[in-house]
């Protein structure tokens, strides 16, 4: 009976550092690789932005806060951003941000200010 114990005990202590790996729900980059097929590799702390966001377009990965990106999947509306017209919202889907390890989707304002980046991986 005690080696049962200490099997399970020893099972369970050495589970999660030789098979754990973190579901794609739960990584917001991954999850836009792995689920929509998007070119991107790295995480959204180390990702920076490469296009101007006047620039940003359908397929782009928006970047949000310091560790967090989003696939730029639609827009509404339109309003005039100096001499150029721009979407007043951007929808977005995303994972592990409204919910932990949970895709949503979901519209923010264009000129959002926790927005830092916009990533075209073409």
């Amino acid at each position: 009976m005690k080696k049962i114990i200490l099997g399970t005990l020893i099972g369970f202590i050495l589970l999660p550092s030789i098979g754990y790996a973190a579901p794609r729900n739960c990584e917001c980059i991954r999850y836009i690789r792995e689920v929509h097929g998007v070119n991107i590799r790295g995480n959204a702390w180390t990702i920076q932005g490469n296009i101007n966001p006047l620039n940003m377009d359908y397929g782009d990965v928006v970047l949000i806060g310091r560790d967090h990106g989003a696939l730029i999947i639609g827009s509404e509306g339109e309003q005039w951003y100096g001499n150029v017209i721009v979407p007043e919202y951007i929808w977005i889907a995303d994972t592990n941000y409204v919910r932990p390890c949970t895709p949503s989707v979901r519209k923010i304002a264009w000129n959002n200010p926790a927005i830092r980046g916009v990533y075209s991986p073409a």
